[in-house]
């Protein structure tokens, strides 16, 4: 439900740029109206909240964190700027995570702060502190690479003046972002100990995903180089037990 939130929130904020870079979506396509569906997305903004509620204090407060996030996503322009944008997309990937976990049984007191101490000293090799440590690090990874998204959608992003990397540093911005993925991926699985042949298929799909960053440059290629980035994205949770 919370995905269904953020898509007709974003939708119903960026007709302009829908009608450049995604013409088949409901609102330029004239299959809703951009009224409806912004009274569709507020009802959605409720929803989430209350159905979240069935699974406990820790999903309701995911799911409002992901509410706010994106209202400071979309309402209040924070996509406009690189540096906002992708803080706000590492929000919401990470209440996405966060309220899986508290689902599927995350320890409650996994956000203690005697746990967070632990997890910086290094001092406890226990399932909590792992779940912390995939956090912490899926977050770094997020906040440095997540940008991918950005690469299919210049032209719409220029016409809506918005400041994303891949605008601001057309050539520099494929062959770093390529290297920081192969970087984290050889670091995701030394880090892990996910032994040499789960380190071969993390470092092929870094490899790869560069590789089709800088030789692949449509707009059709972007969108699957960052369904793949996604995909290779949350490597650090196969290793959890």
């Amino acid at each position: 439900m919370h995905l269904l939130c953020c898509n007709v929130s974003n939708q119903s904020n960026s007709l302009d740029e829908d009608r450049k870079n995604h013409p088949w979506r409901p609102i330029p396509a004239g299959l809703i109206s951009q009224t409806n569906a912004r009274i569709l997305r507020w009802v959605l903004a409720i929803l989430c909240p209350c159905f979240s509620s069935t699974f406990g204090l820790p999903t309701v407060m995911a799911s409002m964190l992901m509410v706010m996030a994106t209202i400071i996503y979309d309402d209040l322009k924070f996509s406009g700027h690189w540096v906002a944008k992708n803080m706000c997309t590492l929000s919401g990937y990470i209440c996405f995570e966060v309220g899986a976990m508290s689902i599927m049984g995350m320890p409650s007191n996994c956000f203690c702060l005697s746990l967070q101490l632990d997890f910086l000293e290094g001092s406890s090799d226990g399932l909590d502190i792992i779940i912390l440590k995939a956090l912490a690090y899926n977050s770094l990874i997020i906040l440095s690479t997540i940008h991918v998204q950005d690469f299919p959608d210049v032209e719409g992003d220029t016409a809506q003046n918005r400041k994303t990397i891949p605008i601001l540093a057309p050539v520099l911005s494929r062959p770093l972002t390529g290297a920081m993925i192969i970087s984290w991926s050889i670091y995701m699985a030394f880090i892990w100990r996910v032994g040499i042949w789960c380190s071969g298929v993390l470092l092929s799909m870094g490899l790869v995903i560069a590789w089709r960053l800088w030789f692949l440059r449509t707009t059709s290629d972007d969108k699957i180089t960052y369904v793949l980035y996604n995909v290779s994205s949350f490597s650090p949770y196969f290793v959890i037990k």
